[in-house]
């Protein structure tokens, strides 16, 4: 399984956009190295997402990959709050125990903890002038 810390951590989050019509979820940050980064953390194809706290300037220690298990263990109370909102359906359990979906756990300060169920995640490095560097 990935773990994505060394190219996210130490991020501040700048912007979050969630569009439900095409199940994606984007975060935006800045990390200050030798120069300014911009880094955009796509997902797509979000089955289901939940964060404890997400503020603007919130800072991501990491993104890793986790399974079922995993996510379970971190968040015993994963879905107990959506037992009348939106729960994982079986075949979504079973798009990730097959690999089609891939859970994500997220860390960060100020109580940010969560984590993103999706298809895909697209981690892009932005120079300050919006292109992509090589």
């Amino acid at each position: 399984m990935e773990d994505y810390s060394h190219i996210v951590g130490d991020c501040r989050i700048d912007k979050l956009s969630l569009d439900f019509n095409s199940n994606t979820i984007t975060f935006v940050m800045t990390r200050y190295r030798e120069e300014l980064e911009i880094i955009e953390v796509k997902f797509d194809g979000v089955i289901n997402q939940d964060f404890k706290i997400i503020d603007k300037d919130n800072i991501v220690f990491g993104i890793e990959e986790t399974d079922w298990n995993g996510l379970k263990s971190e968040f015993p109370d994963l879905m107990k709050w959506y037992k009348h909102y939106k729960s994982i359906a079986p075949e979504e359990k079973g798009m990730i125990s097959d690999g089609t979906a891939k859970c994500f756990h997220i860390r960060g300060t100020a109580g940010l903890e969560g984590y993103i169920i999706a298809e895909t995640i697209k981690i892009e490095k932005i120079n300050s002038a919006n292109k992509a560097q090589p």
